[in-house]
């Protein structure tokens, strides 16, 4: 069973917004010495994408500002942000970040783990607060037919990517996800592959969970910023491996439970038809 949190604002009748997209492999250079969101700009700008899922990973950072999960004192949001904190040296591990549009220019969510002097941190990087301290590249999906725009979200009272169609596509292998808080995120995934007929596939995202139970173990947070680590779909039922940072930048990389995991606020989720070679 998941724990739930109860927000401001009404909830939304559609609890799961998916939107069938091509995804097309997409290697993108980045550049140091400037923010990660102008860089990678930049760099989809010439590459002709409006967005795209990526990974970068074993990167140096010059300068690394970022967010953990905490309580909301003023009371407008049922969870908030404690930071920023900085990281600054230290190594990603592995970032994950959606590339969509806010008020119509480039914006990204990204989740990430990194290695520091204190040891292994994680969490929200900061899009602006994020700088490369050598050349790299970023691996991942652009994709055709949708994408996430910023559009306040009046449950949570957060702005919050959402899935909006773009141009049409005459072959969607993939479907841009995105669910509502207080369902359990792989039961949740599970149901949006099935409407798009995908009973084999990869899942790739980020978000927040309600205190999520894993298959050894817990993280009593009561919100919590999460990335995919590595998610599939097998026999139309899903698994998926993440890494989790709790209240204080508390880090677990395990394996979540099916029926234990609730959404927070918004997970937002790339599901691609067939799975990758092992």
């Amino acid at each position: 069973m998941i724990r739930t949190l109860e927000h401001p604002g009404p909830a939304a009748p559609e609890r799961i917004a998916a939107l069938p997209c091509a995804a097309i492999p997409l290697e993108l250079p980045l550049s140091a010495g400037m923010p990660l969101l102008e860089t990678l700009s930049r760099a989809a700008e010439a590459a002709g994408v409006s967005a795209a899922w990526l990974e970068l990973a074993d990167a140096p950072m010059a300068r690394l500002d970022y967010l953990r999960p905490g309580p909301d004192r003023s009371g407008v949001h049922a969870a908030w942000y404690d930071g920023p904190h900085k990281a600054d040296g230290a190594s990603l591990i592995q970032l994950g970040l959606h590339l969509g549009r806010r008020d119509g220019a480039p914006w990204l969510h990204g989740h990430g783990l990194w290695a520091g002097s204190r040891g292994i941190g994680g969490g929200h990087v900061v899009p602006d607060g994020a700088v490369l301290a050598e050349p790299a590249t970023a691996h991942g999906w652009a994709l055709d037919g949708a994408r996430l725009e910023v559009a306040p979200d009046p449950e949570t009272r957060f702005d919050l990517f959402q899935p909006v169609a773009t141009e049409a596509v005459s072959s969607a292998d993939a479907v841009l996800v995105t669910l509502r808080p207080n369902q359990d995120i792989t039961e949740a995934l599970e149901a949006a592959a099935a409407a798009h007929g995908i009973t084999e596939g990869t899942l790739q995202g980020l978000g927040s969970l309600v205190a999520p139970r894993f298959l050894q173990g817990s993280e009593d947070s009561f919100a919590t910023e999460v990335l995919i680590t590595e998610g599939w779909i097998e026999d139309g039922r899903a698994y998926l491996n993440a890494a989790v940072v709790g209240f204080g930048g508390r880090v677990s990389v395990a394996p979540l439970a099916r029926g234990g995991c609730g959404v927070c606020v918004t997970c937002e989720v790339l599901i691609r038809r067939g799975r990758a070679p092992s």
